[in-house]
């Protein structure tokens, strides 16, 4: 009776994954990349480059962790003893998420991006997506 029963979720859970995998294959397919040229600038970017912080306390999070650093440095260089290495990183500066989560983050996009290479025909084309996908998630 159990064997019957592992047999019928077993059926159930492998038509699932083909519906999945079905579904992953056509928007692989649908994959088109970005029109956006070298040229493209963010509407939110600063005009001498980078980003404009315009959260309050967030900047006044980041300068007080920037004043606590080199209060620590400066304490060190005064009694002597200047060691870079045996300076905490303040932990007012830490994200609030895991180091999991942010990988798992910026690897979202590579399983489009490598079914699309597994779907060309031009092995140049593959070679371009799987470089593509390798150098996707290091900028998040």
């Amino acid at each position: 009776m159990e064997c019957v029963a592992n047999k019928g979720e077993d059926e159930e859970e492998q038509l699932v994954d083909e519906v999945r995998q079905a579904e992953i294959l056509v928007e692989a397919k649908m994959w088109k990349p970005t029109k956006l040229t070298g040229d493209f600038r963010h509407p939110d970017a600063y005009s001498s480059g980078g980003f404009a912080c315009k959260d309050k306390a967030l900047v006044s999070k980041l300068r007080s962790a920037g004043k606590e650093a080199i209060y620590r440095i400066g304490k060190q260089i005064l009694s002597g003893k200047l060691n870079l290495i045996g300076i905490a990183f303040p932990s007012k500066c830490a994200a609030d998420y895991s180091m999991l989560q942010a990988l798992a983050g910026m690897a979202k996009v590579n399983p489009y991006i490598m079914n699309a290479a597994a779907l060309a025909e031009d092995p140049l084309e593959r070679v371009k997506l799987l470089l593509t996908a390798a150098v996707s998630h290091m900028f998040p």
